[in-house]
């Protein structure tokens, strides 16, 4: 497929279109094993039977109702050990896309990688970095976004929702796509040129739950705290009665 109508330099300026794949992530791995791809190709799809979020759960959608595609980049300037500041670069332009369409009041980053309306999922993002050594040298960008779902036929997904749903009229996806493609790459371009410490107070200022007392699973045990920061490797810091306490995303769980 030619490229999308782009302001871009790079980011979907090689595009390549499946009409259905196991994943866009998975699709995009198995490519590069045998191509050199430039830094911004993109897959998309209009269905995707074994799409994954993170921590392995799986992403529900119908066919050719929503977005899913995976960017390449090549951030060899990044020590892995920042790694998690491509989470912001990525969800950060997403929240960019949907703000132009949603009520920014009630669109949140939640921490690791999602976007939330209110308080159900709007967009999930899985990110696969190879590294070598101390730097990475290239990452597997993968978004998912609810656009025309009127509904989920999986039972046991009362905390997702749809653009369709809140807008209550239909989302032309090749537009959405065209968009996370131009905001995602000046986010990355932001990173690339150093910007960390702005791209790290635009993250906060959008983050659910940010300096809110509510109550989570911290490493087994349900305790009242509030998110308070992040520190350098994008673990999240919480303060609560017991004092602060530091989490990766296997030892916190939202309880909504």
């Amino acid at each position: 497929m030619n490229s999308l109508l782009l302001d871009t330099l790079f980011c979907g300026r090689n595009r390549i279109h499946m009409t259905k794949v196991d994943s866009t992530n998975t699709e995009l791995k198995r490519r590069l094993i045998d191509e050199t791809l430039p830094e911004g190709t993109t897959v998309t799809c209009d269905e995707q039977e074994q799409g994954r979020g993170y921590s392995g759960h799986v992403w529900h959608s119908e066919p050719g109702l929503n977005v899913m595609m995976s960017i390449l980049l090549k951030p060899t300037f990044l020590q892995a050990r920042f790694q998690f500041y491509l989470n912001q670069v990525v969800t950060l332009g997403l929240y960019g896309v949907l703000s132009q369409y949603l009520n920014g009041d009630k669109l949140r980053i939640k921490w690791p990688n999602d976007l939330m309306y209110k308080d159900k999922k709007i967009c999930g993002i899985l990110i696969e970095n190879n590294v070598q050594g101390n730097y990475i040298q290239n990452s597997i960008v993968g978004v998912g976004i609810n656009i025309n779902e009127r509904g989920w036929k999986k039972k046991g997904l009362p905390c997702a929702i749809s653009m369709r749903q809140i807008l209550k009229h239909e989302i032309n996806t090749e537009e959405i796509i065209s968009r996370a493609c131009t905001y995602i790459e000046a986010q990355y371009l932001m990173l690339k040129s150093g910007k960390m410490e702005q791209l790290q107070e635009a993250y906060m200022n959008q983050l659910y739950r940010v300096e809110e007392k509510h109550h989570y699973l911290i490493q087994g045990n349900k305790r009242k705290a509030k998110i308070v920061g992040l520190n350098p490797e994008g673990k999240l810091v919480l303060e609560s009665k017991q004092g602060f306490v530091v989490c990766d995303f296997k030892e916190i769980a939202y309880v909504l």
